[in-house]
């Protein structure tokens, strides 16, 4: 994938910021939680899209579930040649700040508690957050707060319009999944999620 359209001033002040770059994608790592920025172009038009994917959560191709284009944080706009003053911008006083505020599941877990601005960052169906919830509570051990946000997460799931028949039953597949391994010892418990953070951080960095 050519990054070509990324102007060399505004991709060496990410770096500098300590994302690694592979194409239009950088990627750097805090604490299991890979905190991405990555350069779309489907069209004429560049669009700066930010998201974060916390390496405890399977998956099989890289997400962009919980971000957002940059833009839409900003009131900016997007175009066909990226303004480098006014992205640079936009990444010290949104982006940047946003991924210190979340940078470890600890802080992810307490900002998706008490934070009245999520879906403002993670612009997702209250269901997803739900489930990042649950996951990322069960990765931290705390086995009465994944009760709760499991019981969030089954709730919100038939009431999901965003997702088919088919997508809500892989939700709540997934979801007793992790039922049964909160009956699991710390060690157990942490044997389950190992190979899950090896295998999403190879999603992450290759895209499959």
């Amino acid at each position: 994938m050519s990054s070509d359209i990324i102007p060399a001033a505004l991709s060496g002040f990410i770096i500098k910021a300590g994302f690694s770059k592979k194409g239009r994608l950088y990627t750097r790592e805090h604490h299991n939680i890979m905190q991405c920025i990555l350069f779309e172009r489907p069209s004429s038009l560049i669009y700066p899209t930010y998201f974060i994917m916390p390496l405890y959560i399977p998956c099989s191709t890289r997400y962009l579930t919980y971000g957002r284009r940059i833009s839409e944080i900003t009131n900016g706009r997007n175009s066909k040649q990226i303004d480098v003053d006014r992205l640079i911008n936009a990444l010290q006083k949104e982006v940047l700040p946003f991924f210190e505020r979340i940078a470890a599941p600890q802080l992810l877990m307490e900002y998706l508690l008490t934070a009245r601005d999520v879906q403002r960052y993670f612009f997702c169906p209250p269901v997803r957050i739900a489930m990042l919830k649950a996951y990322t509570a069960l990765y931290l051990h705390d086995r009465s707060l994944f009760s709760r946000m499991a019981a969030e997460t089954g709730q919100l799931i038939p009431a999901d319009r965003c997702s088919s028949e088919a997508v809500a039953r892989r939700m709540h597949a997934e979801l007793e999944v992790l039922k049964a391994q909160a009956r699991l010892s710390d060690a157990e418990l942490a044997a389950f999620f190992a190979p899950i953070i090896e295998t999403t951080r190879r999603v992450v960095r290759t895209g499959h």
